[in-house]
């Protein structure tokens, strides 16, 4: 047989690109062994149901260093695909990619490699660092945020959103030098990023561009501020929202699902149910009755997808058991309807659905409850795995510490964060929250602010160092706007320093009135960088 000649290196790198340029699209996503799936039943069970992998698994060749061969073994089809373009991009980048979209493809496959194998995805990115992620994007001639941006982008179009969120982390200007503002591409890049319906990467981005962007008005600085205070909304609890027009079957529905773990929050109506949903950012699951109306359960759904900060929770129709009346085709209509819409399931809301189907004879459960394989078909099994919902909850808790830090550090210096006055408010009372929350009201100069801090630090049965602290923000505030409490909120701190028979609250209430009256008689006024103050 005659021998063909070898390409040349540009026609080989040609061809090694075009196929990692497939491999790293939605398209180069393995296929999932689907005999491999069973139905979930305890939520323990959710990965031993899916292959023993929660993305399903894989099969595909591994060297045994301990044999000397290869192996078949089982792995997520995002980890085959890593791999397949690990070894792609390490071809390229023997052959010296010359275009600038082939070292772009080359820094992502590096990067998304370097997370499937860090493992956990909820925490990879935090736990990698930054020093890590920007040697992973660092071209032959060093890291640039201009080349980063790009692969971001990249990121973005092919729906490979953590290895964005760990570019916008990379982008972080470095706590040890002085801040270099980002340039206007870059910029543009994190301001894109964060219309994907993606929490973490939403976060990341915004953290980057409150960091480093500059001082505001530039295009998205107030989309920042929307995605910052989302995230300070988190609580580290799992949140279903549910929404049915009769109060006695929405607290049924509200009871079965408090059984997984969920904290449920009932409503009416459809437009209640998307206000409760866009107001947490721990909202993980919503249940809506088929039958809402003003809007309907299907304008519902598609507002829920559409509703511009954080992501999308996954939502279960429920049908009464009347709905299957075949004369009015209702079930039928419902399900033709909810057919093609992402992340949606129609389902039933008979006790067995929650409960499990029990023997009359004994009482004990002969079938489990159909919500927990009804979610992961819907949502995906990390959606009732026990350790993934935990280590989302954890996630979205170190992300609203970062977003109550962040927020605080934009009123000192200058901006109008008084949109974050309901999250820093709840904050307050966490032991956790409680000192970036405090040091955040200092900044809003609303008398509201003002108000939640002398409360807190004349409030009974509060720990000393809580009451401390809300008393140093309370000075603070003051000292930055101004005595700004309106005279019956002075009136309720006098009375606890006079009538209250706790020691404690009244010290307290004493070194509030020295805040008070030393703001009378030597008043300072607020320096040129503080916000401004509307009028009330």
């Amino acid at each position: 047989l005659a021998l063909r000649e070898p390409p040349a290196a540009a026609t080989a790198a040609a061809r090694v690109a075009a196929r990692l340029d497939r491999v790293l699209s939605p398209a180069g996503l393995p296929e999932r062994d689907h005999g491999l799936l069973e139905p979930v039943r305890e939520p323990g069970e959710a990965a031993a149901a899916f292959g023993g992998i929660l993305a399903g698994a894989v099969e595909r060749w591994a060297w045994d260093a301990e044999s000397g061969r290869p192996v078949r073994v089982r792995v997520s089809p995002r980890a085959a695909r890593a791999l397949e373009a690990d070894h792609l991009a390490r071809d390229l980048g023997a052959l010296g990619p010359e275009s600038a979209e082939h070292v772009r493809l080359v820094l992502l496959a590096r990067l998304e490699s370097l997370l499937v194998a860090a493992g956990e995805p909820e925490t990879a990115v935090s736990r990698l660092g930054r020093p890590a992620l920007r040697a992973a994007l660092e071209p032959p001639g060093g890291f640039s945020p201009e080349v980063a941006a790009e692969v971001l982008d990249t990121a973005v179009e092919r729906g490979l959103w953590e290895a964005a969120a760990a570019v916008a982390a990379a982008l972080e200007p470095p706590t040890d030098t002085a801040v270099v503002p980002l340039s206007v591409a870059v910029r543009r890049a994190l301001v894109r990023a964060l219309a994907v319906p993606d929490p973490a990467l939403e976060f990341a981005a915004a953290r980057a561009l409150a960091q480093a962007a500059g001082d505001p008005p530039w295009p998205g600085s107030s989309r920042v501020l929307e995605v910052l205070v989302h995230a300070a909304t988190a609580a580290g609890a799992d949140v279903a929202v549910v929404a049915h027009p009769d109060a006695f079957l929405a607290d049924r529905l509200a009871a079965g699902v408090t059984r997984f773990g969920y904290r449920a929050v009932c409503v009416g109506t459809g437009r209640e149910a998307i206000l409760a949903a866009r107001s947490s950012a721990d909202t993980v699951l919503v249940l809506l009755a088929a039958r809402l109306a003003r809007p309907t359960a299907l304008e519902t759904v598609e507002f829920l997808r559409h509703q511009g900060v954080g992501g999308e929770p996954p939502v279960l129709v429920v049908v009464d058991p009347l709905d299957d009346d075949g004369r009015g085709r209702f079930l039928q209509r419902v399900l033709v309807a909810f057919r093609d819409q992402p992340g949606t399931a129609v389902v039933d809301g008979l006790d067995s659905f929650f409960a499990g189907t029990t023997d009359p004879a004994t009482g004990s459960v002969i079938l489990p409850p159909r919500f927990t394989d009804a979610l992961a078909r819907c949502a995906g099994p990390a959606a009732v795995d026990p350790a993934a919902r935990a280590a989302a909850r954890t996630a979205r808790h170190a992300r609203a510490a970062d977003a109550l830090a962040l927020l605080g550090d934009l009123g000192r210096r200058g901006q109008d964060v008084s949109a974050a006055l309901d999250p820093a408010r709840h904050a307050l009372v966490d032991p956790e929250f409680a000192a970036p929350a405090a040091a955040l009201l200092a900044t809003i100069g609303r008398p509201a602010a003002q108000q939640v801090l002398a409360a807190e630090a004349t409030a009974v049965d509060v720990v000393p160092a809580a009451r401390e602290l809300a008393a140093r923000a309370f000075a603070a505030s003051v000292e930055r706007y101004g005595l700004l409490l309106r005279r019956t909120d002075v009136r309720d701190v006098v009375v606890n320093y006079t009538g209250d028979p706790d020691a404690a609250v009244r010290k307290a209430a004493h070194a509030i009135i020295d805040v008070i009256e030393t703001s009378r008689t030597h008043p300072v006024p607020p320096p040129l960088d503080v916000a401004p103050v509307r009028p009330w």
